[in-house]
C-alpha cells in the first residue's frame, strides 16, 4: 500500500499533493456526508468542477515555493489539475492511484469471468 504525496513540481522542487485527515474533513464539512461521492465526481468528469478543483489544491498543495501561486495554474488544465488530486485522494484513502485501482478491478473482474467460465462448463 503507497500513502506517499503526488510529486507536484510546478509549483517548486518540495511541493506535492497530498491529503491529510483534517483535509478530508475539510472536505466533508464543506460537501456534507456524501463527499467523497461528490468530490470523486467532481474530479473524475472530462469537465472537472472549477470548484471542487480549486478546493482540493487549496487543501492538497503542500511545500510550495513562496511565489508559486503566482504562476497557478501553472500552465495545466484543470482536467490535468484533477487527474493528480483523484491520485493523491485516492492514495490516501486506498494507498493506490487511480490507475492502480482500474487495474485491480480489471484483475478481479478476469478472475471472476473465469470463475463463472469454469461453472458453466
Amino acid at each position: 500500500m503507497r500513502t506517499e504525496p503526488v510529486a507536484f513540481p510546478e509549483a517548486g522542487a518540495k511541493a506535492v499533493l497530498r491529503f491529510t485527515v483534517d483535509d478530508l474533513e475539510s472536505l466533508e464539512l464543506d460537501f456534507g456526508g456524501a463527499w467523497l461521492a461528490i468530490v470523486v465526481g467532481g474530479l473524475g468528469d472530462r469537465d472537472p468542477s472549477p470548484v471542487i478543483v480549486a478546493r482540493c489544491m487549496a487543501l492538497a498543495l503542500k511545500g510550495e515555493d513562496e511565489d508559486a501561486g503566482l504562476d497557478a495554474p501553472w500552465g495545466l488544465t484543470p482536467k490535468d489539475l484533477a487527474v493528480r488530486l483523484l491520485d493523491a485522494l485516492h492514495r490516501v484513502i486506498h494507498g493506490k492511484t487511480t490507475d492502480e485501482l482500474k487495474e485491480a478491478k480489471a484483475a478481479a473482474d478476469r478472475v471472476a469471468a473465469r470463475k463463472v467460465a469454469e461453472t458453466a462448463s
